[in-house]
Formats: structure tokens, sequence, C-alpha cells
């Protein structure tokens, strides 16, 4: 085969790869296959690169997929490239929740978007955009794109449609969903349904079965579902097809037929996906627990609900940092085009001025005021970034409500001290559990509950103690401390001395005068190891036990029958 037709054949692999990415997926990926052993040019490389990032994705790894997709950025600042690999990318942050690159990546998008021609493609990275909005929560913004997308005179084709008015129900639904009707469905099925089933004609699914769950309208779930179910389950899109198992079991439990949700869930938590799937794994998590309280085994309830907690520390970010973190980097981004703007506005206008005048005198003037100004905004511009870092970092490292430190900031903390650990060095963990709490929540309310979280946080960091290193809330309810130089026997009077502050805090006015405990959990590193997970499966181990025993006591984790006590 001469190399012109071998360039032929690679470039006419990898387009029909691309056409049948979405509906025969297994087909697209053995045409990918068969093109990677042929002699590609950069482009073709990049663009075969792309596809099988893209099918990553599908897959369930969206980390990885990212990770590919990222170098190819800077080769391709133009052209039709250059727009899928950035709506494609916009759309994987939405799943990984990295929100700053993403709002960076809109501005770079609508940059490209300005030069790029309305065709298929520009279509589509609007969709991107769109598609990172909604995850955003920002409804309004998302549907003026698509207001926007739709005021042009260019056709689109029925697929891109069917899109737009998918992400047209879901911003509505975001912003009034007591106003979404059946009439929205029958749009949906009329504009959808007829289109061959690929992952973007079936998103609707999704989104009216989570509608259906939202209103309680179980039953009618449980049918949209089953109706949809074989059509949904044959394209094989993880992501897709884990979002309504969700909806699908949650209907099930909540209509009492246990036996069928459990099966659904057991079917999400086994799958080897579902560690790139945080959100669908936590959710299955609470369901489990909540089947297995049914069955009244609590230990078993007890085990996923530790397991969807420390999901929630991974998954779950407070919605005020999110949106802080998006409006800075917002604001960022459009006072620094706007300076921009406004210093080429001004540049022309010495310029028009300077050439009518010739005056030498001037010209000089002009030029060292533009600098001067120049100058001026990049220090402040890197002032306000340096400020704005200092302040994410810290929102990033501390519990909004107790002002300790969160559950990263922690590990990071006591992981730093293990790994530079010495023999003759002891180190204690404590971990402990308010009693109670919930309690407090449901008898005096939620706003109460905070308080008494607040004071237990004040009693630790009014304890100073050149031994502790680390003092953290990690949990709803629950504490841990890192001590140096201190035993699990020191350990524990240190928690009697803490068990103590908290007895005397004044809650006659807003407990009527019911008294803080809590149940402490103690180990120490001659005793469970060196290793951070180590020390707080004893711990935990520890404080399960002082629970079990009646609450409000210190128990020292012991490692020879492998019991704390």
């Amino acid at each position: 085969m001469s190399p012109l037709c071998a360039a032929q054949e690679a470039i006419e692999l990898i387009e029909q790869a691309d056409t049948l990415r979405v509906t025969e997926r297994q087909s697209s990926v053995a045409l990918l296959k068969k093109a990677s052993r042929l002699t590609l040019s950069p482009y073709e490389q990049d663009y075969l690169n792309y596809l099988t990032s893209f099918h990553v994705a599908m897959g369930g790894d969206i980390s990885k997929a990212a990770r590919q997709i990222e170098p190819l950025l800077s080769r391709h600042v133009s052209g039709r490239l250059a727009l899928r690999l950035r709506a494609t990318l916009l759309s994987l942050y939405a799943g990984t929740k990295e929100w700053e690159k993403g709002v960076i990546l809109v501005n770079e998008l609508a940059t490209i978007q300005k030069e790029a021609p309305r065709d298929t493609d520009w279509y589509t990275a609007r969709v991107g955009q769109i598609f990172f909005f909604l995850h955003l929560e920002l409804f309004d913004d998302a549907l003026q794109l698509i207001l926007d997308a739709r005021s042009y005179p260019e056709v689109i084709s029925e697929e891109l449609n069917c899109r737009f008015t998918t992400y047209e129900f879901v911003s509505l639904k975001g912003l009034h969903s007591q106003r979404i009707d059946n009439v929205w469905l029958q749009k949906l099925q009329n504009t959808c349904d007829h289109l061959t089933p690929n992952v973007y004609t079936i998103e609707y699914v999704v989104s009216w079965a989570e509608l259906l769950n939202e209103r309680k309208d179980y039953q009618s779930t449980v049918d949209f579902v089953e109706a949809h179910w074989e059509k949904v389950s044959q394209l094989n899109y993880y992501h897709l097809f884990a979002e309504l198992q969700e909806f699908y079991a949650s209907a099930l439990f909540s209509l009492g037929r246990y036996q069928q949700a459990e099966a659904i869930v057991n079917e999400l938590v086994n799958n080897p996906l579902s560690e790139n799937y945080l959100q669908g794994f936590l959710n299955a998590s609470m369901l489990k627990s909540d089947l297995a309280m049914k069955r009244q085994n609590f230990a078993e309830s007890y085990h996923w609900l530790r397991i969807a907690s420390e999901l929630r520390r991974q998954e779950q970010k407070s919605a005020l940092t999110k949106r802080l973190a998006i409006a800075q980097a917002e604001f960022s981004l459009a006072a620094s085009e706007r300076a921009l703007q406004s210093l080429s506005k001004q540049n022309a206008l010495l310029e028009s001025e300077l050439s009518v005048s010739h005056q030498r005198m001037l010209n000089t003037y002009l030029v060292v005021v533009l600098s001067a100004t120049l100058i001026l905004l990049t220090l402040v511009s890197l002032f306000r970034h340096r400020q704005q870092r200092k302040r994410l970092i810290t929102t990033a490292n501390t519990d909004a409500l107790t002002g300790l430190a969160n559950r990263r900031c922690f590990t990071e903390t006591v992981s730093s001290y293990l790994r530079d650990i010495e023999p003759t060095t002891t180190y204690s963990l404590v971990l402990f559990d308010l009693d109670n709490l919930k309690w407090v929540n449901d008898g005096f309310g939620h706003q109460n509950g905070d308080w008494v979280l607040q004071q237990v946080s004040q009693c630790i960091s009014t304890l100073e103690s050149p031994s502790v290193l680390s003092a953290a809330r990690i949990g709803g309810e629950e504490f841990a401390i890192f001590l140096r130089d201190m035993s699990a026997n020191q350990a524990q009077k240190f928690a009697a001395q803490l068990q103590q502050h908290f007895q005397v805090i004044d809650t006659n006015e807003r407990l009527d005068s019911w008294r803080i405990s809590a149940s402490f959990g103690i180990c120490d590193t001659q005793t469970a190891g060196v290793q951070l997970s180590e020390l707080l499966n004893a711990a935990d181990m520890a404080l399960y036990q002082a629970k079990r025993a009646g609450k409000q006591q210190a128990v020292i984790y012991q490692p020879a029958n492998n019991a704390a006590t």
C-alpha cells in the first residue's frame, strides 16, 4: 500500500470511529485500535488519542480521561479539534468537580468560539459549556446559553436539538421544579425518542426519573425506569446506567420492596467502576445502611454508614465554598479582560493623538503613564491573586462551623509526622463522638446542635498542651486529636480532662441543663502501628466499644485479642 493510501485509510478509520462513538461503542474502539497500527500524522495521533480518552470516560474512569486530554490542549488552540477537546474536558471537570479549572476552560472555549464558524462542533462546544454550568447549579446562566444558541439562524442536527431540549428541561427543573408537568415529558420524547439511542439522546431519562423521585412519586419512578431499562442498559455507558439504578433502587425502597432494592444496590456497589463514581457509591452506601436497619442488622448498618461518611468527606464540599471559589475565579478573569480592553482602547486613542500632534514630549509622557499603569495593574493583580490563594488555602484546611482543622488537613498533618517517626517517640490518637447529638438536634433544633459542636471545639482549643499536634472535626459529631510523647494510658487521662470540660459547659439556657458528654476511642503507635489508616481503624474499634458499653467513657484499643478494653 502506498503512503498516500495508508494516510487516507488512517483518517477514514478515525473519522468512522468518531461517527460510531456514541452509538456503537465497541465498533468504534475496534476501529481506533486498527488505526493505531498505521503511521499517523501528529494531528491524526491527537485526534485518535482524543477519541480513545472519550471511550475511557464513557467506561467510567473520567479522571483518567481528563489526564489524557489535558496535554493535547497546548497543541490545539484553534479549529475543530481545539473546540472538541475543551468541550469534552469541560464535561469531565464537571464530573471530577474541578470547578476552577472548568471556569478557566469556559473562557478559553468562548474565545475560540468567537473565531470559529457556527457548525456542529461549535454547537457541541456550547453544549459542553451548558453541561458544566448545570453541574454548578448555575441554571440561569445555562438557560441563557441555550437561548443564545437557538437564536442563530443555522440549522442544527436533530441530535443537537435533543441535547439542547434536554438541558433546557434540566435548567427549568432546577429553577422551577414545581412548574414541570407531563407536557415536558411528551416534548422530550417527541424530540429524542425517534433518534438512534445513544448517551445523548437518552440523557433526559435520568433527569425525569430524578424529578419523579424528588416529588416522591415512587411508583411512577419505578414504572418509568422499567419502561426505559433495556434501552439504557444496552448502551453500556456506566455513569448513565448507574444513575438510573440509584433512582430505581431508592423508589423500590420507599415502596417497601426491599429485596428488589437490595439486588439493584448490590449490583452498583460490587461494580469495580463504582470507585470512579463516588457520588453514586455514596448514595448506594446510604441505601445499604437503611436496608440493613430494616433487617435490624445494626452492625452492617453501622459499617455502611461509616463508608458513606468517608465518601461524603471525599465527595461533598461546602456549597458556599464552591460558589465563592467560582465567583472569585470568574471575577478575576472578567476583571482582567476588562482591564486589557480598557488599556487597548487607551493605547489606540494615544496613538491617534500622537500621530496628529507629533509632540515627542507628550509621546514620552504617555508611554511612561501607560507603562506605569500596566505595572500597577500587574502588581494589584498579583496581590489579589496571593490574597485569594491564602483565603482558599485557609478555607480548604478549616472546618467552617467549628474553626478546627478539617479531615483533609488533619490527614496531611498526621501523615507528615508519621512519615518521620522516631523509634523512641510514641504518638497517640484520640477519636471521640459526642453522645446523643442527634437527640439534641431533634429535641432542641439543629441551631443548638451546632452550638454544642462549637462549645466542644472551644474546649479542645483551650486545652493548651505541647503534646497536641493536630485537632480536627472529621465528621458530623466526630473529632480527632493527635498527641505526641503520650502513651494510650496518658491519652486516656487527657480524654478524662476533656470530658470534665464538657461537663461544665453551661447548658441551662439552651439545652435545659442537659449535660454534654462524649465517647472516646484511644490507641497509640506502640500497639496499633505507625500507619494513619491503622491508627484510625484501631481508635474507631475502641470508640465502637465505648458506645456499646454505655457511652460517656474512654476505651483503649488492645491488640492482643483484637478488641478494645
